[in-house]
């Protein structure tokens, strides 16, 4: 998670659950629900620069640990515009060379206009009210870049399917 208060301080990074992995989507909704079980007051402002950049770290040295390739997606829930716009979109466009595509959703009533700048090859930006009535609309928006940015990443690092056999 990001940006909320602890103790009083504000963490603009921080674990949701008691694991750093989880399986499932039922995994990440007990996850993100026990944040709210705690003292954690969410707060701004909105800064996701460490968020992302410890998602590219963890997506390479998953990339490196593996024996086959992987690929990571970042999803964040924002309910604000990233104060730092041009910081941030220079991490993301860092990060294109990293196996991870973020998929960023705004949530609520703000003004998400700026945050299009943020949509680049390995990054899309969708506004969860334009699509708040039609759950399959949002998964379709959220997801339609997707499949290109794994392609393309494979395309630029040499990785291919295995040939298959006609047998």
């Amino acid at each position: 998670g990001f940006g909320a208060k602890y103790g009083g301080v504000v963490q603009h990074i921080f674990q949701c659950g008691a694991s750093r992995t989880v399986q499932g989507i039922d995994g990440v909704i007990d996850a993100y629900h026990s944040v709210f079980r705690s003292d954690l007051m969410m707060s701004g402002p909105t800064v996701i620069v460490q968020v992302l950049q410890a998602a590219a770290i963890r997506a390479r040295k998953f990339q490196q640990s593996q024996s086959k390739p992987s690929y990571c997606v970042l999803l964040i829930l924002t309910d604000g515009v990233v104060n730092d716009l041009a910081e941030t979109k220079r991490k993301l466009e860092t990060y294109s060379a990293v196996p991870l595509s973020v998929i960023i959703v705004g949530i609520g009533r703000n003004d998400f206009q700026d945050m299009y700048i943020l949509c680049q090859e390995n990054t899309t930006f969708v506004e969860f009210r334009r699509y708040q009535n039609d759950p399959s609309l949002l998964a379709t928006a959220a997801l339609a870049s997707f499949p290109n940015q794994v392609v393309d990443y494979m395309t630029r690092h040499g990785i291919y399917p295995p040939a298959t056999s006609n047998q």
